[in-house]
């Protein structure tokens, strides 16, 4: 997918009402109330696999309509990321690094967080942000809900490259918000 020129509003959430603008701890609450950080990888690597092939997603129990639920998940959480990011709702929350993080924390957030990065999960969120614009992942995962639902669909307009990167940006966005999760929102009323 060639780079863009955009208008800012394209970086404005689009499926976020406006409790969810205001307090987009609540997404990831929501996000992780679906399943845990290594659920979400096992839904997200099979997504991917069906991008990548040329075979249409299917789940035994849901049908394909459970991808457009994945899809939605992720394009709100990558939403309330990008808040969360710029400083964006949530006046109230708790940001601070942890120092003191527990090391008993999920493979997944080790796995796919640098030292400084679990210590301060936002600076993971700036890293993933900081090439790829919120619009741009609109964009490719929008192409990755085709190219999953048609059996012969998207693979030309994606190349391995950048299913590559964007699942990996995703795997550090689980993982960051699942230490700002249970951080500042497990525990809590929000």
């Amino acid at each position: 997918m060639l780079k863009q020129q955009y208008l800012p509003w394209e970086n404005y959430p689009k499926k976020l009402n406006h409790q969810q603008i205001v307090k987009p701890l609540t997404v990831l609450a929501d996000f992780f109330s679906v399943d845990w950080p290594d659920g979400h990888e096992e839904k997200l690597e099979a997504w991917r696999y069906f991008v990548k092939h040329d075979k249409s997603y299917e789940d035994s129990d849901n049908g394909p309509g459970s991808i457009l639920f994945i899809y939605d998940l992720n394009i709100k959480l990558l939403e309330a990321a990008y808040l969360l990011c710029y400083g964006v709702g949530d006046k109230d929350s708790n940001r601070k690094s942890n120092p003191y993080a527990p090391i008993e924390v999920e493979k997944i957030v080790l796995a796919n967080l640098s030292h400084k990065e679990i210590v301060d999960p936002y600076l993971a969120l700036q890293a993933i942000f900081k090439k790829t614009g919120l619009y741009q992942y609109r964009e490719y995962l929008h192409e990755w809900l085709y190219a999953a639902l048609y059996i012969k669909g998207g693979a030309d307009e994606l190349t391995r490259k950048e299913i590559k990167t964007v699942f990996r940006r995703l795997l550090k966005l689980y993982a960051a918000a699942w230490l700002i999760y249970q951080r500042e929102v497990e525990n809590k009323s929000i």
